[in-house]
Order: C-alpha cells, then sequence, then structure tokens
C-alpha cells in the first residue's frame, strides 16, 4: 500500500455491472490465462455481466485456467444466421 489504498476503494464499482471486452482476439497469448482468471472472479464473485466481442472469437479455453463460460447472449444463434443466406452454393464438379 506504498502508493496509497485509492485504487482499491474503486473496486467496488465493478460489482452488479456490465463489463464489455472489444477486440479479444488482440490479447496477447500469455495473458489469456491471467484474463480468464480475472474474468472468472468478476463473474462469480461480482456478480457482473461479461460480455466478449470479437469478429473472430478466440479460444480462450486452450489455456491452464478455463473461461467459466455462462451461455450465448442470443438463444438458437445457429437459426439466427440463417435468415442471413443469400445464396446456396452447389458443387457440380466430379458429378457422376
Amino acid at each position: 500500500f506504498a502508493r496509497g489504498t485509492q485504487d482499491l476503494r474503486r473496486f467496488h464499482n465493478l460489482t452488479d455491472t456490465i463489463i464489455i471486452f472489444d477486440e479479444i482476439q488482440s490479447l496477447p497469448i500469455k495473458c489469456i490465462s491471467m484474463f480468464n482468471e480475472t474474468v472468472n472472479f468478476l463473474s462469480s464473485q461480482c456478480r457482473d455481466t461479461i460480455i466478449l466481442c470479437s469478429a473472430t472469437q478466440p479460444n480462450l479455453n486452450k489455456v491452464k485456467h478455463k473461461m467459466l463460460i455462462r451461455g450465448e447472449m442470443i438463444s438458437d444463434l445457429q437459426q439466427k444466421f440463417l435468415g442471413f443466406k443469400r445464396m446456396n452454393i452447389i458443387d457440380k464438379r466430379n458429378k457422376k
């Protein structure tokens, strides 16, 4: 506590909140395990809702400390994607 306790006093502001992490695919690989532990703590002990945003979702479970995933925000996600399907590709090569 040589620098004081100001940061600790502000930590309570993180309880019962929604925390959005954007572009998580840019997280360095060596930091993923620590990130998972932090997210698990915030979710379970601080009762936070964690939202991970990424166009290319990284695999956050191939490390020592896995993320405890509570589920997707959107139910039946694959069914939602069907509404965006605009074409059907038929491979007619080598058709006998």
